[in-house]
């Protein structure tokens, strides 16, 4: 199974960079290095649509290397079992599985957005509680 390089950053757009920001400013998440891997956990978890994601226009955030090892690991499996189960080819280098990563985060992030508009932070955590148990 392909691995990230863990010196390699996540990189998301400005848009999703302000939510990351918004939900780390209201204690939602300890670090938007952390949402981010929710919102690809959760885009691939509801197979959400990913063709759409450009990967253009895009600033650092932080290094691979800091996220939980469990973590990284969970998102990496959750990459090659999609793309196991729709006959794609598995990601042949850690650039394209930190892309594949990346598009997940962001229509996730998107769709998450969506979801927890006009929500409160004590709303928006419960809401996480209920997606994870």
């Amino acid at each position: 199974m392909m691995r990230l390089n863990k010196k390699q950053k996540f990189r998301p757009s400005s848009e999703a960079k302000a939510f990351l920001q918004y939900l780390k400013e209201r204690a939602v998440f300890g670090r938007q290095i952390d949402a981010y891997a929710f919102a690809a956990a959760y885009a691939m978890r509801n197979n959400l649509n990913i063709s759409d994601i450009s990967l253009t226009g895009r600033s650092d955030m932080e290094e691979v290397g800091t996220l939980d090892e469990e973590v990284c690991l969970a998102l990496e499996a959750g990459i090659h079992a999609i793309y196991k189960k729709n006959n794609q080819p598995k990601p042949q280098d850690p650039q394209s599985l930190m892309d594949s990563i990346t598009r997940y985060a962001e229509v996730g992030l998107k769709n998450l957005q969506e979801q927890w508009s006009g929500k409160t932070s004590i709303q928006i955590q419960d809401n996480i509680q209920k997606m994870i148990t």
